[in-house]
């Protein structure tokens, strides 16, 4: 009799674990189901007021860094043009 017990609760707690299952499977699939709502200016808004923006002066310091790198970059392209094109002068191919 206690075994005919035992196998009811197992049974039981068997059957709510599935149905457990079952409805996070159903409210998994509603959110996939569910569209994004299109953005309006007040959601905009929203998420430009949610932006941490940097202070000024560290603005200022990575837009000086910037203009450095492409300073830097255009005097190596720079050398790196006229030295090809100076070997090939050199080697008799004019361009």
């Amino acid at each position: 009799m206690s075994e005919i017990k035992t196998n009811d609760k197992e049974q039981r707690k068997l059957l709510k674990k599935q149905k457990r299952e079952e409805a996070k499977m159903k409210k998994e699939a509603l959110k996939l189901e569910k569209k994004p709502k299109p953005s309006t200016m007040k959601n905009w808004v929203k998420e430009i007021k949610r932006i941490i923006w940097p202070k000024s002066s560290k603005a200022w310091r990575w837009f000086g860094i910037t203009i450095a790198f492409l300073l830097i970059m255009g005097l190596f392209c720079f050398l790196i043009t006229l030295g090809f094109t100076s070997m090939w002068n050199a080697v008799g191919i004019k361009v």
